[in-house]
């Protein structure tokens, strides 16, 4: 029982340690992500409709989707990241409710979700694992 807790410990401090690893601070306390890879405007189109991806280096990520507007904080760390892997935590600020390129109108306003992130190159582009087999996954967006 107390080698479970022990465990259960080790994770969450690691998974705490993850977050607070590749993220630099500006004397204000704005999350500062200067010369990451992931800032910048990436798009993704599926159907006919491009989902478009604004990652700031404040730390802010808006997604215009068909009528969809999101405004999201997300913060993003190291896995591998000689291998473009990071883990985004990603907290849902604003969500206008419109429809998005599937037609879910769904407000996620205050959801919070943890992802891989994997960025490749040549062309730039990232997708989205919702696992860490890396088998259900989103992408790509393309970097514009």
């Amino acid at each position: 029982m107390i080698g479970h807790k022990v465990r259960f410990l080790n994770i969450v401090f690691g998974a705490i340690f993850l977050l607070s690893c590749g993220k630099l601070e500006r004397e204000d306390g704005e999350l500062l992500y200067k010369d990451h890879p992931i800032v910048g405007t990436w798009v993704h189109s599926m159907n006919g409709c491009d989902e478009i991806f604004e990652f700031t280096t404040t730390g802010i990520r808006m997604v215009h989707a068909n009528q969809e507007i999101v405004k999201a904080e997300y913060e993003i760390s190291d896995i591998v990241p000689e291998k473009g892997i990071y883990l985004v935590k990603d907290t849902v600020l604003e969500d206008n409710g419109m429809p998005d390129c599937t037609g879910s109108t769904s407000d996620m306003s205050g959801d919070v979700v943890e992802l891989i992130l994997i960025i490749q190159h040549l062309p730039e582009r990232f997708s989205f694992c919702f696992d860490s087999q890396l088998t259900s996954c989103v992408g790509p967006y393309v970097k514009q």
